[in-house]
């Protein structure tokens, strides 16, 4: 079979070992660079065609650009894969297609209904940098309700996908010409550019298939420690309701391992090795997960350095260099990322010269730096950044793999040991924490929908046909856009797939769904708006957080996010309640505190300032008229509150109010209201 590069007319040294030795070795000056690609199972249960285009799109972009790129300069950046993700590329190689490719080879005289709506809606989806790209695109983009005439729904179409086609892609001479030309494109040039992208596709498989350094994810990208034990959580999260309900039952370790060794198998089937290093999806770790990695074979584990910062170990923390478990230092290394570094790539350097912005990541790789015994490690999506980059990454990673200075995790990991680990901390990438699968009622809903059909599962014998829709429906992609945190326009398309995993897994078994399964998990529950406390509070302001005091508050959810998550915005959540005549508010913020506004309808702004109200305000908050604590990470306030509900909002210095348009709705508890 042609590889994807072979069909972009490109002659790559794709199977010959890369032998620079400076892109072997691991040391002071270098990152260690793993880059993540995943996509969860599309593919609908009953149909097996794809709800959603991301595995063929991506293809054309990251999946392509980053291995032959690192190819060309001799680099040996980790690929990290998952492998559902992997299945699916192997679908489409062997013909499988999704709804959004078949319309878009659907001539445009003959998008009618549904159809032409679908495509007036959805196909102008992806990050907004990407229509900015072409005239054209950003102009049909601005009036896509709108669109009737064939020659702008043709021009629709085939921009929706000519817009993902990468730095290596745009070398294919008919790519640069549809770029070029930008409008009018006939039908013809339009199949032709959906053929060059089958091509594309095909090919990934074959490039990873060759690229020196992989490692991969669990099967279907579950958050490890919660398929342990969901009740495992509270390790990091202790304001978690203390009843679970049914998601709480969910303790299934061995489902934790199944995806563990059925992800090396898939790995092994199409990439033809078992790869030797684990990023657990979402950097997620237990004590108990590492075990079994270890179990499952692998050598080395990576997660993110707020894991390490709350863990007991024998030294400070430093990044650069492998840890491992006491009384195991011959077991399993581990891996922290530089969270500020990895996010660069992400969140910032899109703007950036791309020279300019490798060398400030290597600056800062120098800095950061403690004489430790390898390099700093940068872990991040290897997929979605690249869509904000005006030329798909391409001048920013040429740069940068051309540099001599990127080593693999596996060459990390093979350094001598900069610390043991004697209590690893249970927590993920984001905060060190889980709220973002476990934190709401929604992602609590969605665990125990699992939790039935996993229990129903196991009555029945584990029969073999429902694992693969279990182990699907155990995915954190679909918790990921339940509650407050994140955004995108597709949210009802995950959630439908979730459910559809789930019915499927049900009927499997032979029985019928849960009738629930029926209707939305999204906004399902109170009003997104809605804060409802469930007993009176009367927290200390003293500079500390006291967990007890917030037990009878509501959560205050944090902004929301799409899926380039950076973990930490301007604004993390909080807690909200009343109690002895103050309303009581804790804002947690990522480092020191900002000077953030508390508005409230028809009242006067307040600014949550110590320049304006004291620190350390008598016993009885009610002695002063607004009190205010700082610390680190944290605000809290005593406001002087007359009953009855309160519409609230929090803005930033710089402009970002939450929630964006209307208000949070505080209603009081009956505790408060029947206060003396």
């Amino acid at each position: 079979m042609r590889s994807a590069a072979a069909d972009c007319n490109l002659s790559l040294p794709l199977a010959r070992p890369l032998a620079r030795a400076r892109a072997r070795s691991c040391v002071a000056d270098h990152i260690a660079l793993l880059l993540h690609m995943h996509q969860p199972e599309y593919r609908d249960p009953e149909t097996g065609r794809p709800h959603m285009p991301w595995v063929r799109l991506h293809a054309c972009r990251g999946y392509t650009d980053v291995p032959v790129l690192a190819a060309e300069a001799g680099a040996q950046p980790t690929i990290n894969v998952v492998p559902s993700l992997l299945l699916q590329l192997q679908a489409y190689r062997e013909g499988g297609t999704d709804h959004w490719e078949q319309l878009s080879r659907l001539p445009a005289e003959e998008l009618h209904g549904e159809d032409l709506q679908f495509v007036r809606q959805r196909f102008v989806h992806g990050h907004p940098s990407m229509r900015l790209q072409s005239p054209r695109y950003a102009e049909l983009a601005g009036r896509a309700e709108g669109l009737r005439d064939p020659r702008e729904l043709r021009d629709l179409q085939v921009w929706s996908n000519l817009a993902w086609m990468g730095s290596v892609a745009r070398r294919d001479p008919l790519v640069a010409a549809l770029v070029e030309q930008d409008r009018g494109f006939s039908h013809d040039q339009l199949l032709a550019l959906m053929d060059t992208q089958r091509r594309l596709v095909a090919g990934v498989l074959d490039l990873w298939r060759a690229h020196p350094s992989l490692s991969c994810s669990p099967l279907c990208h579950p958050i490890l420690p919660l398929l342990v034990d969901f009740r495992h959580a509270r390790r990091c999260m202790p304001h978690l309701p203390a009843d679970l309900g049914l998601a709480g039952t969910f303790a299934w370790p061995e489902d934790a391992l199944r995806q563990l060794t059925e992800g090396l198998d898939v790995c092994e089937r199409l990439l033809g090795r078992r790869p030797p290093g684990l990023w657990p999806s979402e950097g997620s770790v237990s004590p108990e997960v590492l075990d079994l990695a270890a179990r499952a074979g692998f050598t080395w584990v990576a997660s993110d350095e707020e894991i390490l910062h709350r863990s007991d170990r024998d030294r400070p923390a430093r990044l650069d260099g492998p840890w491992v478990r006491a009384r195991d230092e011959a077991g399993l290394r581990l891996a922290f990322r530089d969270h500020g570094l990895s996010d660069r790539v992400g969140f910032v350097y899109a703007t950036w010269p791309g020279a300019a912005a490798a060398a400030d990541l290597l600056h800062g790789a120098q800095e950061r730096w403690g004489y430790g015994p390898g390099a700093v490690p940068v872990i991040l999506d290897g997929e979605n950044p690249w869509e904000s980059y005006p030329d798909a990454g391409q001048a920013f990673l040429q740069a940068l793999f051309s540099s001599g200075r990127v080593c693999s995790m596996d060459a990390f990991c093979q350094a001598p040991a900069a610390g043991r680990v004697h209590r690893l901390h249970t927590g993920s990438w984001i905060d060190g924490d889980f709220r973002i699968w476990a934190g709401d009622p929604e992602d609590r809903a969605g665990w125990a929908l699992l939790a039935a059909l996993r229990r129903a599962w196991e009555q029945a014998g584990r029969p073999e046909a429902a694992w693969p829709h279990l182990a699907n429906a155990e995915s954190s992609d679909w918790t990921w856009w339940f509650g407050p945190e994140h955004h995108t326009e597709v949210a009802d398309l995950f959630d439908a797939l979730f459910r559809a995993h789930l019915a499927a897994g049900w009927l499997a078994l032979g029985q019928e769904p849960p009738a629930e399964l029926g209707a939305p998990l999204l906004g399902a529950g109170e009003d997104a708006g809605l804060l409802l406390p469930h007993d009176v509070v009367a927290p200390r302001l003293n500079g500390h957080l006291h967990p007890s005091d917030w037990a009878g508050a509501a959560a205050l959810p944090p902004p929301q996010q799409g899926s380039m998550s950076r973990g930490k915005s301007w604004l993390l959540g909080g807690a909200v309640g009343v109690g002895g005549g103050y309303l009581h508010l804790r804002l947690d913020v990522p480092g020191e505190p900002p000077e953030l506004v508390l508005e409230r309808k028809d009242l006067p702004p307040i600014v949550l300032s110590e320049a304006l109200y004291p620190r350390d305000p008598p016993a009885d908050p009610r002695a002063a008229r607004v009190a205010v604590s700082r610390a680190a990470g944290l605000i809290v306030a005593a406001v002087p509150w007359s009953g009855g509900e309160v519409y609230l909002a929090i803005r930033s210095p710089d402009g970002h109010r939450h929630p964006a348009e209307g208000w949070f709705v505080l209603r009081p508890p009956p505790a408060a209201l029947s206060a003396p």
